[in-house]
């Protein structure tokens, strides 16, 4: 009897000890996840008085750059890639945007940089961990990325896609790919009132590329691919889906694809 009490005793401090480690990395999640969406937010209400350079304005998009602070677990890379912030305001409701983003199918119809992706494992409601590749382009190799990704909508509809590198066992470096982080990454899609079928797109990007990809270089290319990926998602948003196209089946979450496609599009 005392034998069956200490087997009893063992499996309930053990079912006890898993739900604390649950516990905590759910409020481990949710503390990164609302530090990320402070960054931000900050970062968002920052002007070239703080730093920002103006790197164009063009076509209605505009693009700043600058370095940032690096985040404690970062330092040695965020340090030497600059942080890229484009922004423009679109003939798209928030909602078509986010129709967009949700469907696997048309993520290659504004974003020639995504090769494939997917999911690893759902976090919570709102957050998952993802991966996702990028196509060759001269004289980079391909490159992969795992990610972070979690959604939030704000108290005023602004819907904010937030993506930071994160590790998992299920999708190791390959020497297929350059494993790339995703330092920072933010799409916010903020309703414009008084006009419903317009919103204000953001993209906030710092990307580390891995492998040989020299600072100098990156920190000059990374400005560039924002206006064409934010004009591609404009057109793509407001055009009748292609004839005989199929959508992706209606889910409540991103799907991997679609946040992936959103993190890389600057490189």
């Amino acid at each position: 009897r005392v034998l069956l009490l200490r087997e009893q005793l063992s499996t309930t401090t053990k079912l006890f000890d898993e739900l604390i480690a649950q516990k905590q990395d759910a409020l481990y999640v949710e503390a990164s996840n609302d530090e990320t969406l402070k960054r931000v937010l900050d970062i968002m209400d920052e002007t070239e008085a703080d730093g920002w350079e103006l790197v164009s304005d063009r076509g209605g998009v505009t693009v700043h750059r600058r370095f940032l602070a690096a985040a404690p677990d970062q330092a040695r890379r965020s340090s030497r890639y600059a942080c890229v912030r484009a922004s423009a305001e679109l003939r798209a409701s928030p909602g078509a945007i986010m129709e967009l983003f949700a469907d696997n199918e048309r993520v290659h119809e504004y974003n020639k940089y995504f090769a494939e992706g997917r999911d690893l494992e759902e976090l919570n409601g709102n957050t998952k961990v993802v991966w996702a590749s990028s196509p060759p382009l001269f004289p980079f190799k391909p490159r992969d990325y795992c990610t972070v990704v979690h959604f939030r909508t704000l108290t005023d509809g602004t819907v904010v896609v937030l993506n930071r590198a994160a590790e998992h066992p299920a999708a190791p470096p390959s020497p297929d790919y350059v494993r790339a982080y995703i330092l920072l990454g933010a799409n916010i899609i903020q309703p414009v009132p008084g006009q419903p079928n317009r919103c204000r797109f953001t993209m906030v990007t710092q990307v580390d590329p891995g492998g040989f990809a020299p600072p100098a270089i990156i920190n000059k290319l990374c400005a560039q691919g924002p206006p064409s990926f934010i004009r591609g998602i404009e057109d793509v948003a407001v055009r009748p889906r292609p004839a005989g196209a199929k959508a992706s089946p209606p889910s409540g979450r991103r799907t991997a694809a679609a946040a992936a496609a959103l993190a890389i599009a600057s490189l």
